[in-house]
C-alpha cells in the first residue's frame, strides 16, 4: 500500500487559493481578538462615567475576559486534541459573538463582568487552534511569516477599534460598540462552519476519519491519485505514547523549554495589559480627548503589527529565538530611555507606541514559537497553554495598572517601569536557545522544525 506523508505532501507543494481562503478565515478570527481587546480599554472612561465606577471597581471588569481566557484556553486544547480542531474552533467563536452581544445588554458592572469572562472562554479556545491551524497546513519553508501574517489580524483588530470607537460611541454609546463587536464573530463563524477543513495532520496523527484527508489534499494538488493511499503524520507515534497530549508537554526534553516560554509570555502580557488597558483612562483623566485617545491606540496596535510582520520574516531566516529575545531587549530599551530622559507630551505618547511595538510583536511572537515547539499530537494543547497561562499575567496586569494609577504614578513612570519584565522575558528566551546548548539547535528556526516535524 502505498503510504503519503501529509506534512512532506504540503511541503513539496506551492501555495494554492485554498492556502490563501484558510488564511483569510484565521485572519479574521485573530483580528476579532484584537478588536475585542482594545474593546474595553476605549469604552473604560465611558463605563466610569456611566455607572459612577472607580478604577478599582472597574479592574475586575477588564480582568474577565483575561481569566476566562486562560479558562478556554486549557479547556479547548486538549478537546481539540481529541476530537479536532475545526468543530472546537467554530464553536468557540460562536460563543464570543454571542456573549460579546450579552456584554452589550448588561447594566451593572457584576453582570458585565459575567459576560466578559463567558467571552474570554471562547476567545481563549479559537486563538491557538488559529495558530496550529496555519501551522498545520502551510509548508514549513513560511510558516514563520504565515502565522505571523495571521496575527497581524491582531492588530488590524485593534487599529479598527480607534474610527469604529469615534464613529459609534458618541451616537450608541458603548454598548452599541460592543453590540457591533459581537455580530461579527457570528458571521465569522458562518464562514467557518461552510469553509473550513479539518486539519490533515490531525486526521493523520489521530488515524480516524482518513476518508476526509483526499478531499483536502485535492485542494492543494488535484492532480494526485489518492487510491489505496495510506496517510500518515510524523508525531503518530507521539500520539500514542502519550495518553493526553498534556503530559507530552513535561515530557523531558519539552518541560524546560515549555516553562521558560511560559515565563517569557506572562511577563509580556503584563506588560501589555498595562499599556494597552489604562493607556486610555489615563489619558482622559489628563484631558485628552476620545479622538486623540483613539488615534494612540489604533497607533500601538499599528506598529505593534508592522513589528509581528516583520518578526515574522525574520523568524523564518534567523529564527524565532533569536528576533524574539532582540524585540523584548529593545522593548526594554526604549522604556528605560522614558524613565531617563522623562520625556512628556507627544514625545513620551510615541515612546510608548515604541516600546509596546517591541513588546507585542515578541508576544505575538511566540505563539508562533509555540506551534513549531510541539509535535502534532500535544500542539494545539501547548500552543494554548501558553496563552491560558500568559493571560494571567494580562490580569496581573490589569490590576497592577490600576494599582500605579491609583498611587498617582504618571505615564511616563509607568512606561519606565515596564523595563523589568521584558528584560525578564528576554533572558527566558535566550535560555531556550542560548543558554541550554542541548536545547540551541533543537528550538530555534528551521531546526525546530526539523527536530519535530521530519
Amino acid at each position: 500500500m502505498k503510504t503519503i506523508n501529509v506534512q512532506s505532501f504540503i511541503d513539496e507543494r506551492p501555495l494554492k487559493p485554498f492556502h490563501a481562503i484558510l488564511f483569510l478565515l484565521m485572519f479574521l478570527t485573530i483580528l476579532l481578538d484584537g478588536l475585542d481587546a482594545s474593546a474595553m480599554g476605549l469604552i473604560a472612561p465611558a463605563l466610569l462615567k456611566q455607572m459612577q465606577a472607580t478604577k478599582a471597581e472597574l479592574a475586575p471588569v477588564l480582568s474577565a475576559s483575561l481569566i476566562g481566557i486562560g479558562i478556554g484556553a486549557a479547556l479547548g486544547a486538549p478537546f481539540a486534541d481529541r476530537i479536532g480542531r475545526r468543530l472546537v474552533l467554530i464553536l468557540s467563536v460562536a460563543l464570543f459573538g454571542i456573549t460579546t452581544i450579552w456584554s452589550a445588554q448588561s447594566t451593572t458592572l457584576h453582570e458585565l463582568m459575567w459576560s466578559r469572562f463567558y467571552t474570554g472562554i471562547g476567545l481563549g479556545a479559537a486563538i491557538p487552534l488559529c495558530a496550529t491551524m496555519m501551522n498545520e497546513f502551510l509548508p514549513s519553508r513560511m510558516r514563520s511569516r504565515a502565522v505571523n501574517g495571521m496575527l497581524f489580524g491582531y492588530a488590524v483588530g485593534g487599529g479598527i477599534c480607534g474610527p469604529l470607537a469615534r464613529s459609534v460611541i458618541p451616537q450608541h454609546g458603548w454598548q452599541g460598540y460592543l453590540l457591533v463587536c459581537g455580530i461579527a464573530p457570528l458571521i465569522v463563524a458562518v464562514l467557518l462552519l461552510f469553509f473550513l477543513p479539518e486539519s490533515v495532520r490531525y486526521l493523520a496523527t489521530a488515524q480516524k476519519d482518513s476518508a476526509r484527508i483526499p478531499k483536502v489534499l485535492s485542494r492543494i494538488d488535484s492532480t494526485v491519485d489518492f487510491s489505496g493511499v495510506q496517510f500518515i503524520a510524523d508525531a503518530t507515534a507521539a500520539a500514542k505514547k502519550h495518553k493526553f497530549s498534556f503530559v507530552e508537554l513535561f515530557s523531558k526534553e519539552l518541560a524546560v523549554p515549555t516553562l521558560l516560554l511560559w515565563v517569557a509570555y506572562i511577563c509580556s502580557t503584563v506588560v501589555l495589559y498595562v499599556l494597552l488597558m489604562w493607556t486610555p483612562t489615563i489619558m482622559s483623566a489628563e484631558g485628552r480627548s476620545l479622538a486623540e485617545t483613539a488615534n494612540v491606540m489604533m497607533a500601538f496596535n499599528w506598529f505593534s503589527g508592522i513589528a509581528i510582520l516583520l518578526g515574522g520574516i525574520l523568524m523564518d531566516k534567523f529564527g524565532s529565538l533569536r528576533v524574539i529575545s532582540i524585540y523584548f531587549a529593545i522593548s526594554a530599551i526604549l522604556a528605560v530611555v522614558v524613565g531617563i530622559t522623562g520625556v512628556h507630551g507627544n514625545a513620551l505618547l510615541w515612546m510608548l507606541v515604541l516600546t509596546a511595538m517591541g513588546n507585542n510583536g515578541a508576544c505575538s511572537s511566540m505563539s508562533t514559537l509555540a506551534t513549531q515547539m510541539y509535535p502534532t499530537s500535544s500542539r494545539a494543547t501547548g500552543a494554548a497553554w501558553v496563552l491560558a497561562v500568559g493571560r494571567f499575567g494580562g490580569v496581573a496586569g490589569t490590576f497592577l495598572g490600576a494599582t500605579l494609577i491609583g498611587l498617582g504614578w504618571p505615564l511616563t513612570t509607568i512606561v519606565a517601569a515596564v523595563a523589568l519584565p521584558t528584560v525578564v522575558a528576554s533572558i527566558a528566551i535566550i535560555c531556550i536557545g542560548f543558554g541550554i546548548p542541548s536545547l540551541r539547535n533543537r528550538y530555534d528556526g528551521v531546526e525546530a522544525k526539523a527536530a519535530f516535524h521530519g
